[in-house]
């Protein structure tokens, strides 16, 4: 605190104001208004470059250089300690790393701020260096040793079997981000699909109702007791299985006296379009079992209007093949449509009756 006084207590020195008992040149050699620890450290995983903050993982950045940046930065920043400063500007600088062995980095640092102290300006800087300890975290260490809580059992793929693969896989991948441990530490192929070994159950249910929400499908989940953990709780594996319908998004089928397109699966359910009455219903999906498959989304034709009429529309395809509907459309000449040919031709559902 500053008030009126009349001599420095540290150098005698007479003065009309003082700084807690001290003349100013005295209380500004002595005092440390900014405060950092002597060695900071942080911990980041080598294997999935995981920045490690009071055990728990922060999602891995684009490279280890960031991932070193940023540590660095939130280990300084978070351990900065400011004594009465306001109006406070931080600066700080990187240096470029350094690694002395496999297991260490070393990034320095230069921290200057500003700020108001007593009402003087105050100036202050900090230099060193952060240690970067390179670990294994747990997650990783749990995927190298195949460890996993889940096993995704997907069938019914063969119609798409490499894309419903690589769209599992990019979720997972993606989820990982959120859920270290939702990491694959086994993948096998079998008869008609494949198991997928997870470190986390979460995401082998999330995985799952992905895939039912694009595909249909129903979602089963059986858990198996496999032992205790240290402190007596009961540690369970989880099968989680699905089983693909035979149907994909934009297939065309035969379902009693209707020829529907389909559009979506969600719930056990289907959306359906009716391409002769053209409405819209939602079915069971399970109510499809008998339903024949007329087409799929390769055996689509494109087609541009040529011919517009209040009761009728003519088509032409890209090889001039030309084809008639007997619909009332809000179409003009010239819009894209697409059709199906199946011994009767089949106009498709247009951009208007998807909104």
């Amino acid at each position: 605190m500053t008030h009126k006084g009349t001599f420095c207590f540290v150098c005698g020195k007479v003065t009309g104001e003082l700084i807690e008992g001290q003349c100013r040149g005295c209380y500004y050699r002595e005092v440390e208004l900014l405060r950092l620890p002597e060695k900071p450290r942080a911990k980041v995983c080598r294997e999935c470059l995981s920045y490690l903050k009071h055990g728990r993982q922060r999602p891995p950045n684009k490279g280890l250089q960031e991932v070193v940046e940023f540590a660095a930065k939130d280990v300084l920043m978070g351990s900065m300690v400011l004594k009465d400063v306001k109006d406070v500007e931080v600066n700080l600088s990187l240096g470029n790393v350094k690694r002395p062995n496999t297991k260490k980095l070393l990034i320095p640092y230069t921290m200057r701020v500003t700020g108001v102290h007593h009402d003087d300006e105050y100036s202050g800087k900090k230099s060193g260096k952060v240690e970067i300890a390179l670990i294994i975290c747990d997650s990783c260490a749990k995927r190298q040793s195949r460890y996993y809580e889940a096993v995704l059992q997907i069938r019914g793929v063969e119609q798409d079997e490499e894309k419903i693969k690589s769209l599992t896989i990019d979720y997972l991948e993606r989820l990982r981000g959120r859920d270290p441990r939702a990491f694959i530490s086994d993948f096998k192929i079998v008869k008609n699909g494949f198991d997928i070994y997870l470190g986390s159950r979460g995401a082998g249910r999330k995985a799952s109702h992905h895939l039912a929400e694009k595909y249909g499908g129903m979602v089963k989940e059986s858990p198996k007791l496999v032992g205790k953990s240290r402190d007596g709780r009961d540690l369970y594996r989880m099968n989680i299985s699905m089983r693909l319908p035979r149907f994909r998004v934009d297939d065309i089928i035969s379902h009693g006296s209707k020829i529907l397109q389909l559009r979506g699966f969600k719930s056990g359910k289907v959306t359906a379009y009716d391409l002769e009455s053209r409405q819209r219903s939602v079915l069971p999906l399970k109510s499809l079992n008998k339903a024949e498959i007329l087409g799929r989304k390769g055996e689509i034709k494109r087609a541009a209007v040529s011919e517009i009429a209040p009761d009728y529309v003519q088509v032409i395809e890209e090889n001039d093949t030309t084809a008639y509907f007997n619909v009332a459309l809000p179409l003009k000449v010239g819009d894209k449509v697409k059709i199906f040919r199946d011994g009767k031709d089949y106009l498709l559902l247009t951009e208007d009756e998807l909104r």
